[in-house]
Parts: structure tokens; C-alpha cells; sequence
């Protein structure tokens, strides 16, 4: 299962221009700032689920001046270990790509070539994500953070080859050298392998989630 959030009653993935994930190393850290955060500011969504290796994770999606308040209520309340005990990415202006997978969306790996991120953190993987479909043509075709993934996180690209390389170099870019773990650029993929991107899902779980909450 892929990370997920609230989406309307249709089912479709929701759509907000700002998007904030929150690591922190410890679950009652973690719950205390969520509750922060749900008390000081409304939201089209909020997630929250726990990750390895026992770290928590809280997304947060909405207008821009809401999810940038969330961000000053979880600074607020999850400084009492340090900020060395928790990470963020806050993204004004996400890309709708990132937004939709992000909610579990999948899209098809149709493309020639295929481009592969993979970070060494949660909050690192969306902002890769997001600089990367700003950069060039490509699709999105999945996103993953959370669970089974020893607290990585990854997504995988569909679109010509010139773009897929710029896209990745762009991802590579947007995080920090110690968040940068190993990318791949796979041109005239395979069918099989294109067809079970499209088809399969993870053998594994993400985001286990805990409580979302829809819109007040």
C-alpha cells in the first residue's frame, strides 16, 4: 500500500497548493505535534502513521498560510528533544503530480525510459519528487515512503530520455548531499517490467496509516 491521505467522496486524490511532511524520531513526539497542529489551523488534509525505524510521520496539505502555521505549531511543540530529533519539507506551490501521489496515486509507466530517485528520508523524497516533474515532461509514477522501506523513500519516472535526465539531475539537486542515496536512468525499458510497474503493487506496506482527518 502506498502513503495515503483523505480524499473526497469520489475517491479522487486531493488537490492543495502546499504541502508539509514532518519526520520525527520519536511516536509521542510525534502525537503531541499532530495534535498541535489539528488544534491551531484547518486543513484539506492531515495524516499521520508510524515508519521505521519506529520514527513518525505527519502530512499536512492545504492553502499556503494554513500549512505554513502548521510548521510554526510543530516547531512550537516538537522542540523539547531538539531539532535534531525531526526533519521537514515544506513545499508552497507542490505540483499536483506529487499531491495526487503522494494520496497513493499510480500512474502508468508508458514511457521509453525509465527514471528512478531514491533518498535516504521521507521529507527528502517529496521535494526530489517535486523539483523533478517542475523540471521537464515526465509522469510521476509512484511515489513511496513509510513502511518497508527502512526509512527510505522512492519514485520512479516515465517520459523521453533527454527529460528523464534532467528531471533526475534536478531531483538529485533539490536535496542535500546526505539525503542522496542511488538514482537510476533505464532507457527503451522493458515491457514486462513497464507492464508490472503498472500492474503490481509493493510487496511490501508504506505509510500505515493512523488517522486522516478531512477538512473543517
Amino acid at each position: 500500500m502506498t502513503p495515503a491521505s483523505s480524499a473526497g467522496p469520489s475517491g479522487a486524490a486531493p488537490t492543495a497548493p502546499a504541502l508539509l511532511l514532518l519526520e520525527l524520531v520519536s511516536i509521542a513526539r510525534g502525537l503531541r505535534v499532530a495534535d498541535a497542529i489539528a488544534k491551531r489551523t484547518p486543513l484539506a488534509t492531515l495524516a499521520m502513521g508510524t515508519m521505521q525505524p519506529g520514527n513518525f510521520l505527519i502530512l499536512a496539505a492545504g492553502e499556503v498560510a494554513e500549512v505554513e502555521e502548521a510548521l510554526v505549531a510543530a516547531e512550537e511543540h516538537g522542540s523539547s528533544g531538539g531539532r535534531a530529533g525531526w526533519s521537514h519539507v515544506l513545499l508552497p506551490g507542490v505540483a499536483p503530480q506529487v499531491i495526487a501521489a503522494a494520496a497513493g496515486h499510480r500512474a502508468s509507466a508508458a514511457g521509453d525510459t525509465l527514471g528512478v530517485v531514491e533518498t535516504a528520508d521521507a521529507p527528502s523524497v517529496l521535494a526530489a519528487a517535486d523539483a523533478a516533474v517542475k523540471e521537464a515532461p515526465v509522469e510521476l509514477v509512484t511515489l513511496r515512503f513509510g513502511d518497508g522501506l527502512g526509512g527510505r523513500g522512492y519514485f520512479l519516472l516515465t517520459g523521453e530520455l533527454a527529460d528523464i535526465e534532467a528531471a533526475v539531475a534536478a531531483a538529485q539537486a533539490a536535496v542535500s548531499l546526505s539525503a542522496r542515496r542511488e538514482t537510476a536512468v533505464i532507457p527503451r525499458t522493458d515491457e514486462l517490467l513497464r507492464q508490472s510497474l503498472a500492474a503490481a503493487d509493493e510487496l511490501a506496506p508504506g505509510l500505515r496509516l493512523l488517522n486522516p482527518a478531512g477538512a473543517r
